[in-house]
């Protein structure tokens, strides 16, 4: 990579709006003090070059999976932490409107549409759908909004609120498994809400401390792990409407096989089937769908 014009912001979102702060999450957004981002960013509108360099008698297959690779990193793809939730996301410089982008990602994803199967691990495959959620003429508006659209749909909320808006409430059973677990009932099965990522985690502010926490995770072997999101947001800037969010869905075996999903529910620890339903992200996007929202790749 060559440095053309890199900058770093110690604040990079100023204010800090309830959306962007959701999709921070944990670890990288603080409460106290005024809500702040922990850690410094790229500052928008950096810009570098990418040089590849093959070997001599590289096969034309090769260095073609490589710049397939490359292109979606560009159309689909962000670095850093949180990448998968939008922060990050990087583009080329050159400019694109909205059909040319619909038009890249369906050439560089045609094949894809050939392997039915789930992949072993996170990858396209022909069960991979790609949306154009929203598109706003500022990104961090945008960030903002699908950020507040996931937190409505995934939070029960508190005092039936979510942002100021009244609780959807769309996971009451993962609320009740949880709240039975830190009370000694042992959970059979995994919260809906799992198959977003791991962890994933609860606080109840009804219950006294230090029972008023759950933890559920992937821990292979007794350690701590993680099972990264297969839903992925990127956001793509456009020369005729300004920025687009596009989500990247990839169902694949959510855990290898016979590994188990770990609750740690107040003093309780149980393991439980990873079994997870991919309708619950189908569902999350639909609701994009329902109101401009575009699947471009893939089935809704």
């Amino acid at each position: 990579m060559t440095e053309r014009k890199i900058s770093t912001v110690e604040q990079p979102f100023q204010p800090l709006n309830a959306g962007v702060l959701y999709l921070l999450g944990q670890g990288m957004a603080s409460f106290k003090g005024g809500n702040h981002c922990l850690r410094n960013a790229v500052q928008k509108g950096s810009a570098f070059t990418l040089k590849f360099i093959f070997r001599p008698g590289t096969s034309s297959d090769d260095e073609l999976q490589v710049r397939s690779a490359v292109k979606a990193l560009e159309l689909l793809g962000a670095l850093g932490s949180r990448a998968r939730h939008g922060l990050g996301s990087i583009a080329s410089t050159t400019a694109m409107t909205r059909g040319e982008y619909v038009s890249a990602v369906k050439s560089l994803l045609q094949s894809t549409l050939r392997a039915p199967a789930e992949p072993p691990f996170t990858a396209f495959s022909g069960l991979s759908r790609v949306d154009i959620s929203a598109h706003d003429k500022d990104a961090l508006r945008l960030l903002d909004s699908v950020g507040r659209e996931q937190q409505l749909y995934r939070s029960f909320g508190q005092k039936g609120q979510v942002n100021g808006q009244e609780s959807e409430c769309n996971f009451v059973p993962d609320h009740d498994l949880i709240f039975h677990a830190i009370n000694g009932k042992t959970p059979s099965k995994a919260p809906e809400r799992a198959v977003f990522g791991l962890p994933h985690n609860y606080f109840f502010s009804s219950l006294a401390s230090p029972n008023n926490k759950a933890d559920v995770n992937y821990a292979p072997a007794g350690k701590e792990a993680r099972r990264s999101s297969p839903l992925l947001m990127h956001i793509h800037p456009l020369s005729d409407v300004g920025f687009v969010a596009v989500h990247t869905l990839m169902p694949a075996q959510f855990l290898p096989s016979r590994e188990t999903i770990r609750i740690k529910a107040g003093r309780n620890t149980s393991q439980v089937p990873a079994n997870p339903d991919w309708k619950v992200l189908g569902d999350y996007l639909n609701r994009f769908t329902k109101n401009g929202g575009e699947v471009i790749h893939g089935k809704q």
